[in-house]
């Protein structure tokens, strides 16, 4: 496999009421991609191109606080579907597979609609949805909208049975491309070193990992390049990382979406990472537009991985027995975060979440494992 150039774009967005509004953001990827594609391309081919979170919508229902069926009405898309026609016709014409997000419903995994699901997919170069991949872990704001894989569990297990095997598969796919494997994470998510690991089992390569937001992107706390970084060096693959750019937050409130108000709320920093660990590219610039781009070698990578003596390939020495006892201990004491919450019941409102959120933070002092600062003890008395 010849090595070929990808591209992390840091696109400025403008935050969606309705549907209708992707066309918006959908028309500003279209215009600047060509260019971007054109510079990259004095380096070599390109062959894989990545927006982050956020480009097609913005998070208008999270910033609102909307109930998740005013999103499913108003705002959600389907994939595939309308924009994803729309960025698989960019992908035909410049001849690459896109990797993008977005929130949409699955009526494979819950026929009835009634779930919102924050997809990553990717696109080929023949314009086809080729994975897709429901994100895991949401923080508080999204959590009263989004459904994760651990929330309905058991339509898992009924639908994909209970071999370890298959359900690691169904929750962390990975795309075997012929330009390498790619497996796919979503901002929050990306916290977790588990689902990193868990695509590096299912053979990743390159993980997509877009969307931090400040003060945890930039210096002096940089968790969004730590963490990048450490799942490049844990799992000896590539990262691509796409973070947006500047977001026109509240187009509602004005009559042309051009005055909109420009807001930073992720500091910028989209980066390309090596199976090293080291950063290939980083457009270190924030709020606007702009883009990373740098080499991918797929060839040298897996050279890089088989030769015996590397110190950095750490997948061939996981001793999986004595890890999983801590997964297996958690479960033991009745787990952390509820399973199968929404199996039954729908997503609730902010206020509640925040409930789940402190009775687990109960239960991790409860069993020993945090330890309650004085200020808490004084007031339980």
């Amino acid at each position: 496999m010849e090595p070929y150039e990808a591209i992390a774009v840091q696109s400025v967005f403008w935050a969606c009421q309705k549907r209708d509004d992707i066309k918006r953001n959908l028309e500003h990827i279209a215009s600047v991609l060509p260019g971007y594609i054109n510079l990259a391309s004095t380096e070599g081919p390109v062959k894989l191109v990545a927006l982050p979170e956020l480009a097609l919508t913005g998070a208008t229902d999270e910033h609102l606080d909307w109930d998740y069926r005013v999103v499913l009405k108003e705002l959600c898309i389907d994939i595939p579907g309308e924009e994803t026609n729309f960025l698989g016709d960019l992908c035909k014409k410049f001849g690459i597979y896109l990797i993008a997000q977005c929130k949409a419903r699955d009526l494979e995994l819950w026929p009835d609609g009634d779930r919102l699901f924050n997809f990553a997919f990717i696109i080929d170069p023949n314009g086809k949805v080729i994975h897709k991949h429901r994100k895991t872990a949401v923080w508080r704001f999204e959590h009263s909208i989004s459904t994760s894989p651990h929330d309905i569990w058991d339509r898992y297990v009924e639908k994909f049975g209970t071999d370890p095997k298959k359900l690691l598969e169904a929750i962390f796919p990975v795309a075997r491309t012929e330009i390498g494997n790619i497996g796919t994470l979503i901002c929050y998510e990306g916290s977790f070193p588990e689902a990193a690991r868990a695509l590096a089992i299912n053979g990743a390569e390159i993980i997509y990992r877009p969307t931090y937001i400040e003060p945890w992107v930039g210096p002096p706390r940089s968790a969004w390049e730590i963490q990048n970084r450490s799942h490049a060096i844990f799992n000896t693959c590539y990262v691509i990382a796409p973070n947006i750019g500047g977001y026109y937050k509240t187009p509602w409130l004005i009559k042309d979406w051009k005055n909109a108000v420009l807001s930073n709320n992720s500091g910028g920093h989209t980066m390309l990472i090596d199976y090293k660990g080291s950063v290939i590219h980083e457009c270190d610039y924030a709020g606007c537009e702009g883009f990373s781009a740098g080499t991918i070698d797929i060839e040298r990578l897996r050279e890089y991985r088989v030769g015996a003596k590397h110190l950095q390939t750490f997948l061939k020495d996981l001793r999986v027995e004595q890890y999983k006892l801590i997964y297996e201990a958690a479960e033991a004491m009745g787990g952390i975060f509820p399973k199968n919450d929404w199996m039954k019941e729908a997503p609730r409102s902010l206020a509640e979440t925040d409930k789940i959120v402190a009775r687990n933070i109960r239960k991790l002092i409860d069993s020993g494992i945090w330890t309650a600062p004085e200020s808490m003890k004084k007031q339980r008395t």
